[in-house]
């Protein structure tokens, strides 16, 4: 698999032109989805510490926030395409992904070590129409622990939701309110 693959192997559904509204989900995993600042420099082998952390070889634990989990599952319980989007190893937050078992909620995996997350943003909405033959761009919620790389993108992209997390909003519960709100 490669950044910015489709870790479920395939499509379910193709959504032709712009007739049906399509949400798609941008979320960052350092400090959004998990509390350790940047996954990449962790030490393997890891180690499945309890169901929502790992432990590297060093010791040193990463763990889920409380409720990701939840919200991951909301999202595609609601048909979301969710992708990740981190500045990281793809081959660490995959493999750090696939223990914590939260690898199943994404349909897209960009996790690329390249300080442009607002290009990567850019270059994965492409993939993502070319892949669900869209001709215009999806609704977008993107949720970042930093506004920096929205603030890059703001004017390429006027319809996009940017959900600055534990500023906007304090947790992963009042999230799944939020996002409730924008998609009903």
């Amino acid at each position: 698999m490669v950044a910015g693959s489709n870790p479920a192997g395939g499509f379910s559904i193709i959504v032709m032109r712009c007739s049906i509204l399509l949400w798609t989900l941008f979320i960052d995993l350092d400090k959004t989805v998990w509390d350790h600042f940047d996954a990449s420099i962790l030490y393997r082998p890891f180690k499945l510490y309890n169901r929502n952390c790992i432990i590297d070889s060093h010791g040193e634990k990463l763990c889920l926030y409380e409720g990701a989990r939840a919200f991951l599952d909301f999202c595609k319980r609601n048909n979301f395409i969710i992708s990740s989007l981190s500045w990281n190893r793809y081959s660490v937050t995959k493999e750090i992904m696939d223990l914590l078992g939260i690898t199943k909620y994404f349909d897209y995996l960009f996790n690329k070590l390249c300080p442009l997350k607002n290009e990567t943003l850019i270059q994965a909405i492409e993939i993502i129409k070319k892949n669900y033959a869209l001709e215009c761009y999806p609704k977008i919620i993107y949720i970042d622990d930093q506004r920096k790389y929205y603030d890059l993108i703001k004017n390429t992209l006027k319809e996009i939701y940017f959900i600055h997390i534990w500023i906007d909003i304090g947790s992963y519960e009042e999230l799944i309110k939020y996002v409730k709100s924008l998609v009903n």
